[in-house]
C-alpha cells in the first residue's frame, strides 16, 4: 500500500470529481448518507467560517476491462462530507441563520456578527463569498494498492476508533461554563482542570468524563430549583441545550460560588465516607441549599449519619419489594426513590418526586427545628410543599379547578391552623395562591 499525502484539493475538485463519476462510494462496505441536514448546514458552516475539515480518506482505483482503463476514486473516509459539499453546491439547501433561534441554537457570541451566507443558498451568495468558499483546501489521503481486502482494513481501522461522547463534545463548546465544569470535574492531562476535591475524592463515579457530565447535571439542577423552582430533564439533549443557555455564564457570579461552597462544605463532610451516587450529589446539594438559609449549622455534624441511615432504609426497602412486602414500614422508600434512581431517572417528574422524598425523610432522621422558631415554614419544606403539589394551589383544587401557582405567588398554610396546636410540618402543609389563602375561620373550616 502507498499513502501520499494531498493538501491543494479544494472544495471545487471534489464537486467536479463527484459530478464526473471519478469520486465514488463503494456501496459493498459503506454506508448510505446518514446525515441530517442540520449536521450538513453546520459542516458548510463551519468550512466558511474557516474551520478545517477532518482528513479525507480516497482510494485511486485503475481496472481494466477489454484493454480499456478506468480511473476512479473510491471513498474510504470521509462520504458524508463530500455529500454534504455537492448537495450544498447543487443548491440542496440553505444555511443556518444564526440570529435564529427556531433550530440550532448558534452560541451568544456569533449573534450580531456579520454573516454573509446566513439563511442562503450556494448560488445566493455573494460572488467573494462563493470564490473563496470553492477553493477553500482540504487535506486527502491517496491510497494506492490493488489489493482491496487493504482497503477494507483500513475502512474498519478508521471508523474502528472511539467515537467522542456527548460530554466530550461539550468539553469542546465555548464559553465559561464549560471551563466551569471542566474545573469542577477535572480532566487528566491539564493542571488548571484540576477537579474539585468533592468530585474527585467523594464521587463514585471514575470516568472522568461521566463525572463532569454529573456536574454539569448538578449544576443545571440548582440553577434551575434556585432561579425558576422546577426540575427539568437532565437527560444528554436538555444538557446540550443548557450548555447553549450558558455561553454567557459568569463563574464569579454569587450562584456559582454558592455552588462551590456547597461542594467544598460536602467535601468536609464525606470525605472518608462510602462514595456517593449521582442521584445523591443532586440531591444533598439542593437539600444544604436550603439548609444554609434557615437552619442552624449544627446539622453539618450529622449529615454523613443521616444519609448513611437513609440508604440503609432504600436497601430495606428495595428488599421489601423483592419479597413482596408491601407493609414494611421502609416500602415507601423503593417506592418513592429507589425504583426512580433505575428507572426514569434523569426525567423531571421522577427527579422531583425522588427529591420530595428525600428532603422530606433526611429532614425527619435530622431531626431539626428552623431558626425562625415554630411558626414559620422554613424555605426547604416549602418548596417540598410545592413540589409534591405539583404547584397547584390546593384551595383550586378544592373547587375542583387546576390552577398553577408561580412561586413569587405562593403561600403556605397550616392546614390544622398553628394557634390549634397544628405543627409546622410538611405533613400539615397546604400550597396555596396569595389570592386564596384562607382567612376567616369559615374559610379555614372549608378548606380542613
Amino acid at each position: 500500500m502507498k499513502i501520499m499525502i494531498d493538501t491543494d484539493i479544494s472544495l471545487k475538485d471534489i464537486y467536479n470529481m463527484s459530478g464526473k463519476n471519478v469520486l465514488m462510494v463503494n456501496r459493498e462496505y459503506q454506508r448510505g448518507e446518514t446525515w441530517t441536514k442540520q449536521q450538513k448546514q453546520m459542516f458548510i458552516d463551519s468550512l466558511l467560517r474557516g474551520y478545517h475539515a477532518p482528513a479525507f480518506y480516497f482510494h485511486y482505483k485503475t481496472t481494466i476491462f477489454n484493454d480499456l482503463q478506468n480511473n476512479i476514486i473510491e471513498i474510504i473516509d470521509g462520504q458524508q462530507r463530500v455529500a454534504a459539499i455537492c448537495a450544498f453546491l447543487d443548491d440542496g439547501f440553505a444555511l443556518l441563520e444564526p440570529n435564529d433561534d427556531r433550530g440550532f441554537r448558534f452560541p451568544n457570541f456569533m449573534k450580531g456578527r456579520p454573516c454573509g451566507w446566513g439563511g442562503k443558498r450556494f448560488s445566493e451568495l455573494d460572488r467573494d463569498i462563493r470564490d473563496e468558499f470553492l477553493d477553500h483546501k482540504l487535506v486527502a489521503y491517496e491510497i494506492r494498492t490493488d489489493e482491496d481486502n487493504e482497503v477494507r482494513d483500513l475502512f474498519i481501522r478508521l471508523q474502528g476508533g472511539v467515537p467522542l461522547t456527548p460530554q466530550d463534545k461539550r468539553d469542546a463548546w465555548p464559553g465559561h461554563f464549560t471551563e466551569f465544569v471542566l474545573t469542577a470535574g477535572g480532566k487528566e492531562g491539564v493542571d488548571k482542570w484540576h477537579g474539585w476535591d468533592f468530585f474527585k475524592n467523594c464521587v463514585k463515579q471514575k470516568d472522568q468524563g461521566k463525572r463532569r457530565m454529573l456536574v454539569a447535571q448538578s449544576y443545571m439542577s440548582f440553577h434551575y430549583h434556585r432561579h425558576h423552582k422546577i426540575f427539568r430533564d437532565i437527560k444528554s439533549a436538555y444538557i446540550d441545550q443548557f450548555y447553549h443557555e450558558q455561553i454567557d455564564f459568569d463563574k464569579e457570579s454569587e450562584l456559582s460560588q454558592i455552588f462551590k461552597k456547597i461542594c467544598e462544605l460536602l467535601y468536609e463532610e464525606f470525605q472518608g465516607h462510602p462514595k456517593l451516587l449521582g442521584h445523591h450529589i443532586i440531591h444533598l446539594i439542593l437539600l444544604i441549599d436550603g439548609l444554609l438559609k434557615d437552619y442552624p449549622n449544627h446539622w453539618r455534624r450529622k449529615l454523613a449519619k443521616a444519609l448513611s441511615e437513609f440508604k440503609d432504609r432504600c436497601e430495606e426497602g428495595k428488599q421489601a419489594n423483592k419479597k413482596g412486602d408491601v407493609e414494611n414500614e421502609y416500602f415507601s422508600y423503593y417506592q418513592n426513590y429507589v425504583q426512580w434512581t433505575s428507572r426514569s431517572s434523569d426525567a423531571a417528574s421522577k427527579i422531583r418526586e425522588r427529591h420530595v422524598f428525600f428532603v422530606t425523610k433526611m429532614l425527619e432522621i435530622l431531626q431539626l427545628a428552623p431558626k425562625d422558631g415554630k411558626r414559620f415554614f422554613s424555605e426547604i419544606q416549602r418548596e417540598a410543599v410545592y413540589y409534591n403539589a405539583e404547584r397547584l394551589c390546593q384551595v383550586c383544587v378544592m373547587r375542583g379547578d387546576t390552577h398553577m401557582v408561580d412561586w413569587d405567588q405562593a403561600e403556605f398554610h397550616h392546614v390544622v391552623p398553628h394557634r390549634d396546636g397544628g405543627e409546622t410540618s410538611i405533613d400539615n402543609c397546604a400550597l396555596v395562591d396569595k389570592e386564596c389563602h384562607p382567612l376567616s375561620l369559615d374559610d379555614e373550616n372549608r378548606f380542613r
